[in-house]
């Protein structure tokens, strides 16, 4: 698979789940606590670099444990995960040793303008406190982006 591949079939397996994580980015952000300072988005690709990542909500403020853990149960946007089956919710990965390109920059460059496209669906007015997404570890050739 070539990296214009391995795009295409991400960017179409994240567009059957956009209704899932704009769902699951509205719970979150219905239930920010009132000390919150900031939201951060972040896209995880896993240290293995073969296309697996994570998708989660972090919170900004004082008392990080307590804030966030008030969000515990909904802060888990997208989590694709190994399974006896395959990956479910199935996205596509690859061998990093058999490919030519960065996986894990082309995960958060492909992931972070998805999301970006989601949160305009997702915005709301009320909310003033940052809101941004972020590649951890730096991984993307554009490791961030504020949304508000």
């Amino acid at each position: 698979m070539d990296k214009q591949e391995f795009i295409n079939a991400l960017e179409s397996e994240l567009e059957k789940h956009s209704g899932s994580v704009i769902e699951k980015w509205e719970k979150v952000l219905s239930i920010l606590p009132g000390e919150t300072k900031a939201v951060s988005v972040i896209i995880s690709p896993t240290q293995d670099g073969d296309g697996v990542f994570d998708i989660f909500v972090s919170l900004d403020g004082p008392d990080l444990y307590v804030l966030n853990k008030k969000i515990r149960e909904h802060y888990q946007l997208f989590s694709p995960v190994h399974t006896p089956n395959g990956i479910e919710p199935y996205i596509p990965n690859v061998d990093p040793f058999d490919v030519d390109f960065e996986v894990n920059d082309t995960v958060v460059d492909t992931v972070l303008p998805w999301l970006q496209n989601l949160w305009e669906k997702v915005k709301n007015q009320e909310i003033s406190i940052p809101v941004g997404i972020y590649g951890d570890e730096g991984y993307g050739s554009k490791s961030s982006v504020q949304l508000n």
